[in-house]
């Protein structure tokens, strides 16, 4: 099924592909970084990581060729040139997976234009329900976050900055409360709205 998956998005006609809507073509380019990753762990195995793919000078997500829609591109395109580019979602960092321990869960089901947004929600509450990815410590008042949200930080900024802001945050920080904010657990949100904490 990868291997078909894989094959159609190759000959995918771009013509076509334009016709989509904005949901369908990012849940194209979900799916297809999210199986060209497994390609890629499949490919090579075994290794204990993905990073075991590249090396010291080229990450494997530079190194490694893939050919979509007739064009050759990297996941690292998919990622920076298309995703965060083209469709200003940070949700989308809740939905690829880069095959580390650090990301996000892989979803067991393709994303499609007509449930994205409960996907992207229910992917955001796996990975925000894992303490090592958000956990509030709040005796001392310190809020522990993947580094995703360090990395990613100013694409959280295109929506949710302005929604409330804290003195002591940069942009990118507030903008990543208040996603979290609209994600967590109501015992965990009033405390990020309502407290001062590092």
């Amino acid at each position: 099924d990868l291997d078909q998956y894989v094959a159609r998005a190759s000959v995918l006609d771009q013509e076509l592909f334009q016709k989509w809507g904005k949901l369908e073509q990012m849940a194209f380019w979900i799916n297809t970084y999210n199986a060209l990753t497994l390609k890629a762990i499949i490919d090579h195995y075994p290794v204990e990581s993905i990073r075991d793919i590249g090396n010291v000078v080229v990450k494997v997500w530079d190194k490694l060729k893939f050919n979509v829609m007739g064009r050759t591109i990297t996941l690292t395109e998919i990622e920076h040139s298309i995703l965060r580019v083209e469709f200003s979602e940070p949700k989308i960092h809740m939905a690829i997976n880069c095959a580390s321990i650090g990301c996000p869960p892989l979803l067991s089901e393709p994303y499609t234009a007509s449930d994205l947004e409960e996907q992207f929600k229910k992917n955001t509450i796996a990975f925000i329900s894992d303490n090592s990815k958000f956990r509030i410590d709040k005796k001392s008042k310190r809020v522990h976050l993947s580094p995703i949200f360090k990395w990613f930080g100013e694409d959280f900024a295109l929506k949710y900055a302005a929604v409330k802001k804290r003195a002591e945050l940069d942009e990118s920080e507030n903008a990543v409360v208040n996603f979290l904010i609209a994600h967590a657990s109501e015992a965990d949100a009033d405390f990020l709205r309502d407290e001062n904490f590092k």
